[in-house]
């Protein structure tokens, strides 16, 4: 870094990296509060509040073009004589969280796979799915006063206990 402006342009990459961190910190909170399922961000359409939809190549396009560009701009840092530590760890925040969005997301498809194929089979979508066996599991509790043992009770079981 040549010149007066060194600290500068040091500040602004550091302050660049931390924004991009914050930045996507909440799809992981999201994820957190849908038991694994990444929301935020609609690729799909806008009653479809899911950044990767489990139907939709969108946000799975958009998620691996980030994640090239993040690893090819870090593999260009590498092969230069001298390598700009600030932009390595910018790209390899990029890889980490990019990467760690579409994780989540396949963990959370293959634990709802069977729910999801459900859904298809009758038509719906997951989310009508889940909100129609709500309102009859809630009916069948009151009227009958039993435990109700339904795949999405079963699901969410594993989902809150981890079993």
């Amino acid at each position: 870094m040549r010149g007066s402006g060194g600290s500068i342009v040091i500040a602004i990459g550091v302050v660049s990296i931390v924004l991009y961190g914050v930045g996507l910190t909440p799809l992981y909170i999201q994820a957190w509060k849908h038991k694994g399922r990444v929301v935020g961000l609609s690729t799909n359409n806008i009653e479809s509040w899911s950044f990767i939809h489990a139907d939709s190549y969108q946000g799975w396009t958009f998620l691996a073009t980030d994640i090239a560009g993040g690893f090819l701009c870090l593999m260009a840092l590498a092969a230069q004589s001298t390598f700009d530590v600030l932009g390595g760890t910018a790209y390899i925040l990029v890889l980490t969280m990019e990467s760690g969005i579409g994780f989540v997301q396949l963990v959370w498809l293959w634990r709802t796979r069977k729910v999801r194929a459900e859904a298809k089979a009758v038509g719906m979508d997951y989310d009508e799915y889940i909100s129609k066996e709500d309102t009859n599991e809630n009916a069948s509790e009151k009227s009958e006063g039993l435990e109700n043992t339904t795949p999405i009770t079963t699901l969410r079981k594993v989902l809150a206990h981890g079993n």
